[in-house]
């Protein structure tokens, strides 16, 4: 199943909008939501990257890989929230 993610928290109807937000599964989202899994920019391309202490190798086999996100570059993450999110997670890219 999937979910809608909101990057940064959920704040009210300013907070939920397109760019605040990505469609990730249950299992991604919770790990995203606890900052084990992030997607960050690198070379111009959004890439998955997954925290050590995330030992499922279904997990890992993600690490580095490319993100899927719209082509319609107004419907993409914001990377602005992408990079706070990516802040406040633990130190591993």
């Amino acid at each position: 199943m999937l979910e809608a993610a909101h990057i940064s928290p959920y704040l009210g109807d300013h907070t939920n909008v397109v760019a605040n937000g990505m469609l990730l599964s249950r299992d991604v989202h919770t790990l995203f939501d606890l900052h084990l899994l992030t997607v960050a920019l690198a070379k111009g391309q959004y890439v998955v990257r997954v925290a050590p202490a995330v030992t499922a190798a279904l997990y890992q086999q993600l690490d580095q890989r490319p993100a899927r996100v719209p082509s319609s570059a107004d419907l993409r993450p914001s990377t602005a929230e992408l990079v706070a999110h990516n802040v406040a997670c633990p130190r591993f890219f």
